[in-house]
């Protein structure tokens, strides 16, 4: 490794060393700790090839720096991009709760205005879960969920599985049981508003302290329960009524008890979760496209990176 630094331009060695290679070869994870940490001797072995003229050091970092700026300013675009989506999908929600995402349905139909009521008797059941006093490491285990496995608005069980045992489950925590098309709410923050929908991965489920389950009725079907919570209308209004709920981050079991629930007809819950899921699919489909050009952007980056500084951008002899 070269030491002697008034013949290598600072900026050059900076991009040297923020090349992936380079990151990927001098960094590592020691024992019990999940921060990655240079490994210095790693570092100190490496060889650095560079021009020994520095003015076409200062030139190679010239290209470099206007890549990076091109890069930073796609990558700008590309996060408003995904912002606007967020929005979009939120817009989404808010529509089909107000109504106005089905109001060209219901006026063919001759329908008003939606009827509300506690979410305690339209829902077959509203209840938090509770903490087991043990574990289960058998395979015939009840899995666990906590607010760490609501992910993105989905149920994710591959993150750190927890298992109580079949007798527990039934027994002194038969009342925190969750079924397929429960709809799963987290009532301790921050922050609140994490929503999933149950799945049929495994035929019963049970749930922490900080959860609490939704199960759909005659009155409301899955689909719109879970629309309705992923739009914070319920949360919020809970918020707004409680004095100092400034940086509130729980509410109690009774408050979700007492949510006003819109219910739209079953068909009309039907129509708009059908609505919801095509306009989130087209959501789905343009993010994974900004996503995809994030990923080339960042290729893009690193190509530039390595080839500038093997010296096929500028010419020792220009």
């Amino acid at each position: 490794m070269f030491t002697e630094s008034e013949q290598l331009d600072v900026r050059y060695l900076a991009h040297f060393l923020n090349q992936r290679w380079v990151v990927d070869r001098t960094h590592h994870l020691s024992a019990g700790v999940e921060l990655p940490r240079v490994d210095w001797k790693g570092l100190s072995s490496l060889s650095i090839a560079f021009p020994p003229s520095k003015a076409s050091q200062r030139a190679i970092v010239g290209v470099i720096e206007e890549a990076r700026r091109s890069a930073g300013s796609a990558s700008a675009h590309l996060g408003a991009g995904r912002r606007a989506m967020d929005r979009f999908r939120q817009a989404v929600l808010d529509s089909a709760c107000s109504g106005r995402l089905t109001a060209d349905w219901r006026a063919t139909r001759g329908l008003g205005e939606w009827p509300t009521e506690k979410a305690a008797t339209a829902c077959a059941k509203v209840q938090s879960g509770t903490t087991p006093k043990q574990w289960w490491q058998g395979p015939d285990g009840i899995p666990f969920v906590k607010v760490y496995n609501l992910v993105a608005q989905e149920l994710d069980f591959a993150y750190r599985p927890q298992f109580i045992s079949p007798a527990l489950h039934h027994g002194a925590m038969s009342r925190a049981e969750a079924l397929p098309g429960d709809v799963l709410m987290n009532i301790v923050g921050p922050p609140l508003g994490k929503v999933a929908i149950v799945t049929d991965e495994y035929p019963a489920w049970s749930i922490n302290q900080a959860l609490t389950l939704f199960r759909p009725s005659a009155k409301v079907i899955t689909g719109w329960l879970y629309i309705y919570l992923c739009s914070g209308i319920s949360v919020a209004s809970v918020l707004n009524a409680t004095k100092g709920s400034v940086g509130q981050v729980n509410i109690s079991l009774t408050q979700c008890r007492e949510f006003e629930l819109p219910l739209p007809t079953i068909d009309e819950q039907n129509e708009i979760a059908r609505r919801v899921q095509g306009l989130f699919d087209l959501a789905h489909r343009i993010s994974a496209h900004v996503d995809a050009t994030s990923a080339q952007v960042d290729r893009s980056w690193q190509a530039v990176l390595a080839k500038a500084l093997r010296g096929e951008v500028i010419r020792e002899d220009s």
